[in-house]
């Protein structure tokens, strides 16, 4: 008997590549001290998939950090240099940001990360490069570094955006109706159990939890364990 015809199998038969990465200046080859790389993922902007690159793994951590915030609706890796000058130096110097972060309000903030080791050189500079910005570039400029990226968040994040890709939209509907009930707390193992779903179950919730169609209560990585209770969507 031949497999049921479901959105995903269309979705595959249909596929299409990737949109490349809008990128104005591609990370140099990877080196023994370096971490280079690519992702492919889908803004609310974004009409299908895109590349996007990045240059350190805290680069990584932060993007997928991005991509689970409900608010970020576009990001711009390696968006145009700002062209800048410094106090007694004439000579126009280059800055790259990281990511410029385009929010559901139309807010644009550039983002510049470093590792907390190799910031103060960025942090003494950005402010020069903030005053003079082309008009509309970005609305606020932000330096990161790993210190302000939580592991816990960063790995749960991951894990939303890897399971977004394979959302059932079934599953989510009866999680919701679940939440819509629940008073007090649950754990997501407990809650699965009561709903009757597998593993798709555990990616449903997790989504949920990022959706605010739940609310994780205890801190750290979201597991089976983790306790949740009804979210400001249910």
């Amino acid at each position: 008997m031949s497999a049921p015809v479901t959105s995903r199998y269309v979705a595959d038969a249909c596929f299409r590549p990737p949109e490349p990465t809008r990128a104005t200046r591609l990370p140099p080859k990877r080196s023994s001290a370096s971490f280079r790389g690519r992702l492919v993922w889908r803004f609310d902007s974004d009409s299908r998939d895109r590349i996007f690159v990045f240059e350190s793994w805290g680069e990584r951590n932060l993007f997928w950090y991005l991509a689970s915030l409900p608010d970020v609706v576009d990001v711009w890796d390696q968006p145009r240099a700002v062209e800048f000058i410094l106090p007694g130096d004439p000579k126009i110097h280059k800055h790259h940001f990281d990511f410029l972060v385009r929010l559901r309000s139309g807010r644009k903030i550039a983002l510049a990360y470093r590792s907390e080791y190799r910031a103060p050189p960025l942090r003494r500079l950005l402010p020069h490069v903030k005053t003079q910005m082309p008009r509309g570039f970005a609305d606020e400029v932000l330096l990161v570094t790993e210190r302000m990226l939580d592991r816990d968040v960063v790995h749960n994040a991951s894990l939303f955006a890897y399971f977004r890709r394979d959302r059932e939209e079934h599953l989510q509907l009866r999680i919701a109706a679940f939440s819509r009930d629940l008073r007090g707390t649950i754990s997501i193992r407990k809650m699965l159990e009561v709903l009757g779903l597998d593993g798709r179950g555990y990616r449903a919730a997790v989504l949920a939890i990022f959706e605010r169609v739940l609310r994780q209560v205890t801190p750290g990585r979201i597991a089976p364990e983790t306790m949740v209770a009804a979210g400001m969507c249910s």
